[in-house]
């Protein structure tokens, strides 16, 4: 029997399809034990039974149980083999944890822009202030400094911030493409 389950491995949803814009079936805790009814798509998901029910885990959130059972039997053989396929298929690894690199730069995208935004509206309110003394309090020139540097600042810190996020969603796109082409074999 323990070749037709899977073992929840860390929280995670079920599903009514094997996609995630399907409706929820329900949320699982780690431990929890399913019956496996086939391999939904042999790279993403599982099909198992749940209350009575067929819906669908995301492979990374669970494990077969045989695997899990080897890992609790110190079978280092078999718990050492799953690791290296994990690692070499990228099945262990979470699919936020992919693209680090353009990740990282998509926070410094941010962090830029906040600052942009920041410390452009702080010296453009400095230099507003300082040309407003120096001509004898005739504010239009200041006015002028103060609203061309803020809207200046804030789009320049904008453009960065959406740069940021275009980022995450080339990432998102990536990942909807491969679990749709896998849905769709």
């Amino acid at each position: 029997m323990a070749g037709n389950t899977i073992e929840i491995r860390q929280p995670c949803n079920i599903y009514e399809l094997p996609r995630i814009t399907s409706p929820k079936l329900g949320e699982l805790e780690p431990g929890t034990v399913l019956d496996r009814v086939e391999d939904a798509d042999k790279e993403y998901w599982f099909a198992v039974v749940y209350q009575g029910t067929q819906g669908y885990v995301l492979k990374e959130g669970a494990a077969p149980s045989e695997q899990i059972e080897a890992k609790d039997a110190d079978d280092k053989e078999t718990v050492e083999a799953r690791d290296a396929h994990d690692k070499q298929t990228g099945s262990g690894v979470s699919i936020q944890r992919r693209y680090p690199a353009l990740q990282t730069i998509s926070g410094f995208f941010r962090l830029f822009g906040w600052i942009t935004i920041g410390l452009g509206s702080g010296g453009t309110i400095l230099s507003a202030i300082a040309i407003g003394s120096a001509n004898d309090g005739s504010g239009v020139a200041a006015a002028a400094i103060l609203i061309g540097g803020l809207i200046g600042s804030v789009a320049s810190g904008v453009i960065f911030i959406a740069l940021a996020d275009l980022l995450l969603v080339a990432i998102d796109i990536e990942r909807n493409t491969r679990s749709s082409a896998a849905n769709d074999d």
